[in-house]
């Protein structure tokens, strides 16, 4: 099951920590990266599991990489609007859509 649909979890649940990491830097004020290791180093290493799982078990490295990234644009567009308060504009939506469109295209090739 996970070599099947497993990865694309892996990739969403890597997506999901990389973006909760950004979220505590932007928001916890830590005066320098080593004041937020201890809080960011075992993200950084489940971050990095899912990755792994996400590159071990993607029908090829090219769709994990594509399913990867417009996974993370989307979180990261979607986390920033939401959580920081960052606008949504219709340029990173329409960025969005494109870089869709594009994992479509390369699903569809492998």
């Amino acid at each position: 099951m996970l070599a099947q649909y497993g990865w694309i979890a892996a990739a969403i649940g890597a997506n999901i920590v990389i973006n909760l990491i950004e979220y505590l830097n932007r928001t916890q004020g830590w005066a320098s990266p080593w004041q937020a290791l201890k809080v960011t180093a075992p993200l950084i290493l489940l971050a990095q599991i899912g990755l792994f799982y996400t590159w071990r078990y993607a029908p090829t490295m090219m769709v994990g990489w594509a399913v990867f990234t417009a996974g993370n644009a989307v979180i990261r567009l979607v986390s920033n609007h939401y959580f920081v308060g960052e606008p949504l504009s219709y340029t990173a939506s329409l960025g969005v859509a494109v870089m869709f469109a594009g994992m479509m295209i390369v699903k569809g090739g492998s």
